[in-house]
C-alpha cells in the first residue's frame, strides 16, 4: 500500500503514484463526524474507479496545457512538433539507456510497443529499480503490505487481487 498522492522525497512537489495496469484498489480516507482524530476507510466502487482511471488516462494522453499553473518556465520552452504539452516521446536506438524517476514522472510505452515482434521488431527491456530513500508507509494505521491474493480487507468496493489490476476499460489492450 502507498499513498496515491505523495510529496517527492527530494523536491517536495506533489506527485500522483497511480499505475493504470497494476492498481487493484483505491482506498478513500474520510473524516469521522464529531471525531476529529478518527478516519474511516472505504474502497472505491466500480463506477468511481472507472471515472478516476478514465480521468487519469485522459490527463496522461493530453499532457498539461502551456498555460497550466503546474508548469514552470523551463517547461514552457518550444517543443518539437507533434509532442504534446508536458510530455515527451523518446525513440530508442540500440545501446540507449534511459533513467526515469518513478516517483515524479508518469510514463508508459506507446501502443505500438505491445504489437507482435513480427510487426514491430523485437523489443528487449531491462529494468532496474533502485530502493527509495524511505518507505512510503501509508498513514491511518494501514499496513505497508497486504496479501493481494487474499480477500477484500474492507468488505465492500473494488478489490482486484493478484497483481493484475482493475480492468477499467475493456477496449484498451494494455492498461499501463
Amino acid at each position: 500500500l502507498h499513498p496515491m498522492v505523495h510529496a517527492h522525497p527530494i523536491s517536495g512537489r506533489l506527485s500522483v503514484y497511480l499505475h493504470l495496469g497494476m492498481t487493484g484498489a483505491v482506498i478513500e480516507v474520510n473524516d469521522v463526524p464529531d471525531k476529529p482524530d478518527e478516519k474511516s476507510l472505504r474502497l472505491l466502487e466500480d463506477e468511481e474507479m472507472r471515472q478516476l482511471f478514465n480521468q487519469y488516462n485522459d490527463l496522461l494522453n493530453a499532457g498539461l496545457s502551456d498555460d497550466s499553473p503546474y508548469r514552470t518556465a523551463p517547461e514552457r520552452q518550444q517543443r518539437p512538433e507533434g509532442v504534446k504539452p508536458f510530455t515527451t516521446a523518446y525513440q530508442y536506438e540500440k545501446g540507449d539507456v534511459v533513467f526515469i524517476d518513478n516517483l515524479a514522472v508518469a510514463h508508459r510505452a506507446a501502443p505500438e510497443a505491445h504489437e507482435s515482434h513480427l510487426k514491430q521488431g523485437l523489443r528487449v527491456l531491462h529494468r532496474t529499480t533502485i530502493k527509495a530513500m524511505k518507505n512510503f508507509d501509508p498513514p491511518y494505521g494501514l499496513p505497508p503490505m497486504v496479501n493481494v491474493h487474499g480477500p477484500n480487507p474492507l468488505g465492500q468496493g473494488v478489490w482486484r487481487g493478484g497483481g493484475v489490476g482493475y480492468r477499467w476499460d475493456d477496449g484498451i489492450r494494455m492498461q499501463n
